[in-house]
């Protein structure tokens, strides 16, 4: 199974990391990081997530963000990544603008190799800082703490 992140949907994850690391150095990394591991779990457990505005909707499992994916052939395409703290009703216009056919959308992101042309490929993590408390932060090692 091939995914594919569509135009809108990058500049989504764009802007996330963008909120993220304006709260923290390093959290925005972070967010991509585990959008993208939740991102490429689509190739296993595509089309099992419930059916939300007509796409299949996965909740991101540690930020508040919900990814919306339709599954066409053995591909999944991906067009939005939206944070679900928004106004419930600006999530519905946003997503209404956004809905258009697969073959209008430009791709900038393939993850059916494992490998990634984003800022970095699936698996790969950056740099762990050390721990200001000198605490271990746990298995996820320099992540920091939400």
């Amino acid at each position: 199974m091939q995914v594919r992140i569509l135009k809108e949907a990058e500049h989504d994850l764009e802007g996330g990391h963008a909120f993220y690391e304006a709260r923290q150095a390093g959290l925005g990394d972070y967010f991509l990081d585990s959008l993208y591991a939740d991102i490429d779990s689509l190739m296993i457990y595509a089309g099992i997530h419930r059916i939300v505005f007509g796409s299949h909707r996965l909740l991101a499992r540690i930020f508040p963000y919900a990814v919306y994916y339709d599954v066409v052939g053995d591909e999944v395409l991906v067009w939005a990544v939206v944070d679900c703290r928004r106004d419930p009703k600006w999530i519905v216009r946003r997503l209404k603008k956004s809905r258009t056919p697969p073959e209008a959308t430009v791709s900038t992101h393939s993850t059916s190799s494992g490998q990634a042309s984003s800022r970095r490929a699936p698996g790969q993590h950056p740099p762990a800082r050390p721990d200001p408390s000198g605490s271990s932060p746990g298995p996820a090692s320099g992540a920091p703490r939400l």
